[in-house]
C-alpha cells in the first residue's frame, strides 16, 4: 500500500510514541521484578515467556492493568504502524 511521504512521517512518529510508551511501561515492570528478586528481573529481561507470566500474575501495582496493556500493546502497535509505512 503506497502512502504519501506526509502520511509515512506521521505513521513513524505515532510508532515512535507507541514504542516509547511501551518502553516506559516495560521499565516499570522490570523495576518491580528487580525489587522482588534479582533472578526474576534477569529472567524477565531474557525470556519473553517469563516476562509475560510475571507481568500478568506477579506484577503488583496500583495501576497494574494500564501498565501491562501499555507495555504489550505499545510495542505491538509500534510494529504494526511501522509495517504500514512499507
Amino acid at each position: 500500500m503506497m502512502h504519501s511521504n506526509n502520511v509515512n512521517v506521521l505513521l513513524v512518529i505515532a510508532a515512535i510514541l507507541c514504542a516509547i510508551g511501551g518502553l516506559i511501561a516495560w521499565v516499570i515492570i522490570l523495576i518491580d521484578a528487580f525489587n522482588d528478586a534479582w533472578w526474576k528481573a534477569v529472567a524477565f529481561f531474557l525470556c519473553g515467556f517469563y516476562a509475560f507470566f510475571y507481568s500478568i500474575f506477579e506484577f503488583d501495582h496500583d495501576r497494574k492493568w494500564e501498565i501491562v496493556i501499555l507495555a504489550w500493546a505499545g510495542f505491538a502497535l509500534s510494529g504494526g504502524l511501522l509495517r504500514l509505512t512499507t
